[in-house]
């Protein structure tokens, strides 16, 4: 998993949402990360997922920056749905 996505997930579970979880861990960045794609996919993670985790973060952050491809349409519709369900219990 590559280190911005282990940085995003520490943030969420220290804060609640990957929004606020990105800006809890901004200054471990680097410089050359993209914050505005992480803030963008942090949004998305938060509004139309409804989260992530270790098992589907990196699925989640490839389907997500290539949302043309009707495979990663397919990604996301999943773990929406797979999440919606969790939540409803």
């Amino acid at each position: 998993m590559n280190r911005e996505l282990e940085l995003l997930l520490r943030g969420a579970k220290m804060t609640g949402t990957f929004v606020e979880g990105l800006e809890y861990i901004y200054e471990d960045l680097y410089v050359s990360d993209d914050v505005d794609h992480l803030q963008k996919f942090c949004e998305f993670l938060d509004k139309e997922i409804g989260g992530a985790g270790p098992a589907n973060i990196e699925d989640l952050y490839f389907a997500f920056g290539n949302q043309d491809i009707p495979h990663c349409q397919e990604i996301i519709s999943h773990w929406k749905e797979k999440l919606a369900m969790y939540k409803m219990y």
